[in-house]
């Protein structure tokens, strides 16, 4: 393997991640410290809205997550997913799937707490951390999901075109 193949699956295994810490920076140390007010009066008519969304499109992310690892799972038996099995990359991808769907619940539940909170009688701190903390699970979300229709993609293109076995 070379020093590119390990460096796309580091950054491939990573980037979600990454790009939530990110994210959860940009919005700690630049937005709620240097817009307080104007921020926040903007989220307080606006996260509710949010939230419902965020409630919504996570559990619609779940079910297309579930139905897409039933359908990697009935593949048991094609080349393909044979093929994988013998090397690191089908529990990746299972991995992969798997963090996907935790984040996802996790939004569903800030999203949730946020919903029933009052965001403007609430301690100033708690407030960022919810809405940090929120802002960091929607992205790592969106994130591992893009991931995972990616690879799935990809799984499929190879599948189409992997040479035919005998079993």
């Amino acid at each position: 393997m070379s020093n590119e193949d390990t460096f796309v699956k580091k950054f491939e295994s990573y980037y979600p991640l990454l790009g939530a810490i990110l994210a959860f920076i940009i919005y700690w140390v630049f937005i709620s410290s240097i817009f307080p007010l104007p921020l926040y009066e903007f989220s307080y008519k606006n996260i509710e809205k949010l939230s419902e969304i965020s409630v919504t499109v996570s559990a619609i992310a779940i079910g297309f997550l579930g139905t897409n690892l039933k359908i990697l799972i009935s593949l048991e038996d094609k080349k393909i997913i044979i093929y994988l099995k013998k090397t690191v990359h089908y529990q990746r991808l299972i991995d992969f799937y798997k963090k996907a769907i935790y984040a996802n619940f996790l939004t569903i539940l800030i999203s949730g707490i946020l919903l029933f909170l009052d965001l403007s009688s609430t301690n100033y701190l708690i407030e960022n951390v919810l809405v940090a903390l929120w802002i960091f699970l929607v992205i790592y979300s969106v994130l591992s999901c893009f991931r995972i229709i990616i690879l799935f993609g990809d799984l499929l293109t190879k599948y189409s075109q992997f040479p035919s076995q005998k079993n």
